[in-house]
């Protein structure tokens, strides 16, 4: 492909994008002019990142964007005109986006027919404008170098705020459970609690995360039978299974070898948190883990599991 722009021909008919992949990136085409709509699609339409597509979401005007933004809090990157049906139309559609709708990971890049139009340092500033390219200089090339790096910066910014919101919800967990007398005596009762609160911890980070949590507390003893004290989802209930029976070979290895006071380690995408009472005896917590995240919500999962089992050994064990 040259590395202009090419416009496509006059009487080509817009259509927006039926389908609606899952893991697509969303990427947000808000201006007027249904060429600069066909062009950017053209560009872009086997544009990957992290092998997921994209899929393109079209608007011609303010209200029609804000409506899109409204419609869609999920959308990595914005490609916005600035005049549209006023000579400020993209400005107002950004201090919308930031401060109506709140929305501050959406990478806005502000594109314009007009070269002599100056954009002043402020406003870019204060909307948190990330790029702002004439049409004629935004080549294919460069176009996609700008999707690349703004895809890359939401995905930093998402993983942020989501890890934040985890370890908000985690401190809250556990100082709720580690206060209530009710789950002071019972080791099988606070083990569930324990269990049952991670759908909390995991929902904070990811919302999708949280629907079918398959994972296990229990106890490992080398001088004795080990002994599940809560469960759920296909490993049934405490005591239906053993651990040999659930458990990954190299899990219960990692198990065997681990001689640190605490560890956690994913493993073939399960997460196994270990925690050393003594030499002979070990309390664990197994994850069949749930979609990949990111290695810092992994971190915020595992320091929820780390204070939970920590207090599980020192009162029970």
């Amino acid at each position: 492909m040259n590395n202009q722009l090419l416009f496509a021909p006059e009487d080509q008919d817009f259509e927006e994008q039926d389908t609606n992949p899952i893991d697509a990136w969303k990427i947000a085409i808000v201006d007027d002019d249904i060429l600069v709509h066909q062009v950017t699609k053209m560009v872009l339409e086997d544009f990957t990142f992290e092998n997921r597509p994209v899929q393109f979401l079209g608007a011609f005007s303010q209200k029609e964007g804000y409506k899109l933004f409204e419609e869609h809090s999920d959308i990595a990157v914005c490609i916005l005109d600035v005049i549209m049906e006023t000579d400020d139309a993209g400005i107002k559609l950004a201090h919308d986006i930031r401060e109506k709708l709140n929305n501050d990971t959406t990478r806005i890049v502000l594109r314009t027919g007009q070269p002599g139009l100056g954009i002043e340092e402020e406003i870019i500033s204060k909307y948190c404008i990330n790029d702002y390219k004439t049409k004629t200089e935004l080549t294919s090339a460069k176009l996609r170098t700008v999707i690349t790096s703004c895809i890359r910066t939401y995905v930093e910014l998402n993983t942020l705020k989501n890890t934040k919101s985890g370890i908000l919800k985690c401190m809250d967990i556990c100082g709720s459970i580690l206060s209530d007398p009710q789950y002071a005596s019972n080791i099988n009762e606070y083990s569930n609690v324990v269990l049952e609160s991670l759908s909390e911890v995991l929902n904070s980070i990811d919302k999708n995360l949280a629907a079918n949590i398959n994972g296990l507390i229990a106890i490992v003893d080398k001088n004795s039978a080990d002994q599940i004290l809560a469960s759920k989802s296909e490993h049934g209930s405490s005591g239906n299974y053993s651990l040999t029976e659930i458990l990954p070979e190299a899990v219960q290895s990692f198990i065997e070898n681990n001689s640190q006071p605490f560890a956690a380690e994913v493993i073939n995408g399960d997460l196994i948190a270990s925690m050393n009472k003594d030499d002979d005896v070990k309390c664990i917590a197994f994850l069949k883990w749930i979609p990949q995240i990111a290695h810092t919500e992994q971190e915020t999962v595992s320091s929820y599991l780390h204070t939970m089992i920590k207090a599980l050994v020192k009162r029970f064990l």
